[in-house]
């Protein structure tokens, strides 16, 4: 059984930005940046850049986890953490973000910030805050600590999005309610030779990512059929696209895309804060050609009778 959201509350927003994206016949495009990089003021304001191009804005909540994030992520965040960033300064970021935008804002977190403070207090001053609602990658979407939240959430009329990893694609299907992640990039054996063929938009179907995992565009199309067949929830890849012509590539195939450190980057690169807030506005805006050119064949869902999905699932 999917997960379904009240009809009114904070989540709102996030279905309405996945039906608008739908009605245009494109998938969504998610950005995410770090709350707190380079510092408070600024953060905001570059995601309020971002919010000009994006269906979605994903605020990150600083770590120190290398395991969540590519490198570029890691370590903006893992400074923001050194800096002494509290999980009172990301919902003040947030607060301000979300009241000064035309897209939901969503939070991304891992558990431990969220254990320590409670679920309830949690989700009370995340949907105070504006947030539309929590993006868990790192949270087993069927054990306790999720379940914990899940209550607490539906009470907010939050949104949660939880990962479909190997072994929990069907209860991350089944749980979500704002969007289920999908990572675009399949690990790659060692003794593993790439030899990348062109599809029909003369791009690469196989392409190495700067970690050295592998996107195979036939294994995400495949995995993200699956998924289609067992929720109507949105189903978003991200991890790895790290250029617009991958985010074109990948487009059709999913209801999203999640963008993190190739915006990171954009800030990082730049002698000065001016010149990488330009470099994020133009980036980002790239990435919305991007996708918007890539269309959608996405199957809509189990109950889809759209002949237009029908022969996309067949392909």
């Amino acid at each position: 059984m999917t997960a379904s959201l009240a009809v009114d509350g904070p989540a709102t927003r996030l279905r309405a930005a996945f039906e608008r994206t739908r009605r245009d016949e494109r998938g969504a495009l998610v950005g995410c940046l770090p709350a707190g990089f380079p510092s408070v003021e600024q953060s905001v304001e570059a995601l309020r850049v971002l919010g000009r191009h994006v269906d979605v804005l994903e605020v990150g909540l600083p770590h120190n986890n290398r395991d969540l994030e590519g490198s570029a992520a890691y370590g903006a965040w893992d400074g923001t953490v050194a800096s002494g960033f509290t999980v009172a300064d990301v919902l003040d970021v947030v607060r301000q973000v979300a009241a000064t935008v035309n897209v939901p804002v969503m939070l991304m977190s891992y558990w431990e910030p969220i254990a320590r403070i409670g679920t309830e207090p949690f989700a009370a001053a995340l949907a105070s805050a504006g947030g539309a609602g929590l993006v868990l990658p790192g949270l087993h979407p069927r054990g306790p600590a999720a379940a914990r939240w899940l209550a607490a959430a539906e009470g907010r009329w939050l949104a949660t999005a939880f990962t479909a990893a190997p072994g929990a694609r069907r209860d991350a299907a089944e749980t979500s309610t704002g969007w289920v992640g999908l990572s675009a990039l399949t690990h790659r054996p060692a003794d593993q030779h790439l030899r990348p063929v062109s599809d029909k938009q003369h791009l690469p179907t196989q392409r190495a990512a700067p970690d050295g995992d592998l996107l195979d565009l036939a294994n995400l199309r495949g995995r993200a059929r699956m998924l289609g067949h067992m929720t109507t929830t949105p189903i978003c890849a991200s991890g790895g696209i790290y250029s617009p012509a991958m985010a074109e590539a990948i487009a059709p195939g999913v209801d999203a895309i999640a963008v993190r450190s190739a915006f990171v980057r954009a800030l990082q690169r730049a002698r000065t804060f001016d010149e990488g807030l330009a470099a994020l506005d133009e980036r980002a805006a790239r990435y919305a050609v991007a996708v918007r050119r890539g269309g959608r064949t996405m199957h809509a869902g189990p109950d889809c009778d759209d002949d237009r999905c029908r022969t996309s699932c067949a392909a």
